[in-house]
C-alpha cells in the first residue's frame, strides 16, 4: 500500500515496526516510518516501548496506554535489525538482555498483529 498526499504525489510505503509483551500480547511501542526497518528503527520503536505514553485528547483513546519501562530481556529473530553493533551498545547501556530465537516461529505474536493489521486495517483501502 502507497501513501499518497491529496493532490495524488506518492509519499511512500509505510512500514511499521512493533515492539510486543510475550506475557500479555500488548503492544509496548512501535516506528512507523517511511524506511524499511533497520537497527535505527528498532532503536526508535524501543524508546516509544521504553518512555511513557502521553497523547492528547483528540486521539480520543478509551484508556491510557500505561505500559512503559526498560525490559528485562528481548527476543528478537535473527534479522540483521536485531544483532547489529547499535542495538548490542543499546541492550548494554540500558541493561536488558537481548536473545535470538533459533529458528523463526509460524504464527507467533508480531505475525499475529501484522495479520489483523491486513485483515481489519488494510482491507478498508482496498489493498
Amino acid at each position: 500500500m502507497l501513501v499518497e498526499e491529496e493532490d495524488k504525489k506518492v509519499v511512500g510505503r509505510p512500514y511499521i515496526t512493533l515492539l510486543m509483551d510475550s506475557y500479555s500480547g500488548c503492544v509496548t511501542g512501535f516506528y512507523l516510518g517511511f524506511e524499511p526497518t533497520g537497527s535505527h528503527e528498532v532503536g526508535l520503536a524501543l524508546c516509544h516501548a521504553i518512555l511513557p505514553k502521553h497523547y492528547e485528547t483528540e486521539y480520543e483513546l478509551q484508556e491510557t496506554w500505561g505500559i512503559c519501562g526498560i525490559p528485562k530481556y528481548i527476543i528478537t529473530d535473527r534479522a540483521k535489525e536485531f544483532k547489529s553493533e547499535y542495538l548490542k551498545r543499546v541492550s548494554l547501556q540500558l541493561a536488558f538482555i537481548r536473545r535470538l530465537h533459533a529458528f523463526r516461529e509460524p504464527g507467533g505474536l508480531i505475525e499475529s498483529i501484522f495479520d489483523k493489521i491486513n485483515k481489519e486495517i488494510l482491507s478498508l483501502y482496498g489493498r
